[in-house]
């Protein structure tokens, strides 16, 4: 999963408090996947929900129309 960008799947999921298991196939493990099929989450992968909190996102959106008008 990308540093930048999230899919919304994944946003979705961890909203659900869902376990999610990101792999490709560079780091893929037997072991961990095993053990997440067993329901140990230890390795899930966390999204950071804060930084797609609406409130911040409006935020930014703000800020982007507040350095533009400032560039004309």
């Amino acid at each position: 999963m990308s540093k930048s960008q999230t899919p919304s799947k994944l946003i979705d999921y961890a909203l659900a408090k869902r376990p999610i298991f990101s792999f490709n196939q560079l780091n893929f493990s037997d072991t961990k996947f095993i053990h997440f099929m067993q329901g140990q989450y230890l390795d899930a992968t966390v999204v950071d929900l804060h930084q797609f909190d609406i409130k911040k996102i409006c935020n930014q959106f703000l800020q982007l129309g507040i350095k533009n008008n400032y560039d004309k």
